[in-house]
């Protein structure tokens, strides 16, 4: 049985391409695998401030209070299901929202120039990024704490909805599903 040298060269390059092609589906910019973060189950969180988001499975939703120089307030804080937090530590990472009344009719920017519970005083570039979620005109900026942070802010209906992500190391896959989340947002009037 004689093959045609033809058939062959073009079997040969199919599977070349097809490999080429799992390969660069396959890994991001930085040659390395994707992780696909979230898993088939996720769960939808609504708020009677009118914000819808959804979130892996594999996190925990809570309410936390904050109280911080004669500042309170509540936020839902995200957490892996596998971290145990020990009481009255300062957590593990996360990914928070935080809802804000703007009684005071202030623009998104001067609210979070403004406002202390932003942590926009610890910002280190004090550079605000335009964009937009559920969409809502957005700003994003970056500060540093006991972790560092991205935060993303949203003014709808008078409130500030104030979406934050904690981290230790600039790739990490916490601040993947922080992306996935914000994609997910939508508000209700």
């Amino acid at each position: 049985m004689k093959l045609d040298r033809h058939a062959v060269f073009a079997v040969l390059v199919v599977v070349l391409l097809s490999a080429f092609f799992s390969w660069y589906v396959l890994t991001d910019r930085n040659n390395s695998p994707i992780v696909h973060p979230f898993p088939a189950a996720m769960q939808q969180y609504s708020s009677e401030e009118g914000v819808t988001f959804q979130y892996p499975d594999a996190y925990r939703l809570s309410s936390t209070h904050h109280s911080v120089g004669g500042f309170s307030w509540d936020s839902l804080e995200l957490v892996d299901k596998s971290i145990s937090v020990p009481a009255n530590s300062d957590g593990p990472e996360s990914i928070s929202m935080s809802v804000f009344d703007d009684a005071e009719g202030l623009s998104l920017e001067q609210f979070i120039k403004n406002e202390p519970r932003t942590n926009y005083q610890f910002s280190k570039e004090g550079t605000l990024t335009k964009g937009t979620i559920g969409g809502e005109p957005s700003l994003s900026y970056q500060y540093s704490g006991l972790y560092e942070n991205d935060a993303v802010a949203v003014l709808h209906n008078k409130k500030i909805f104030l979406f934050s992500v904690s981290w230790s190391q600039t790739v990490e896959p916490i601040r993947k599903d922080f992306s996935k989340i914000l994609s997910t947002v939508s508000f209700q009037n």
